[in-house]
């Protein structure tokens, strides 16, 4: 499987245990700052979450831009923030059948964008709710 795809992960060494050696297969994305961590997200088609908690903000930024955005299911629990799971829709799976089943299907490039928060209507709502305090 890996000498038919790129494969990469998302690289922060203080998570990592001391002297890993990833597999020569594998690239490493080096955490960067948030423009240099999309630019080298931009052209992979699926993100996987790697283990609960694993970049939970790239959820959004990956089914954001139309990148088939992958959650595994552990004892019932998701990868990721479940509820964000749900309502973005995401593909999900327990077995490796069910992940090769996934990473099998046809792609759709659905850009999620409008199930994405915006921004500048968040930081209204903190801003209204900070000036009602003052």
């Amino acid at each position: 499987m890996a000498k038919d795809r790129t494969i990469a992960q998302l690289r922060r060494p203080e998570w990592e245990p001391q002297g890993h050696v990833f597999p020569d297969w594998l690239k490493l994305i080096p955490a960067s700052s948030y423009t240099e961590y999309l630019k080298a997200t931009a052209p992979y088609e699926n993100f996987l979450m790697g283990h609960p908690g694993t970049y939970e903000h790239s959820i959004i930024d990956m089914a954001a831009r139309g990148i088939r955005t992958i959650v595994p299911v552990l004892n019932g629990n998701t990868f990721g923030p479940k509820d964000t799971v749900d309502r973005l829709s995401l593909d999900t799976f327990s077995t490796k059948d069910g992940f090769f089943n996934i990473l099998n299907s046809p792609l759709t490039g659905d850009h999620r964008i409008d199930l994405c928060s915006d921004a500048c209507d968040i930081v209204k709502q903190i801003d209204t709710h900070c000036q009602s305090l003052l």
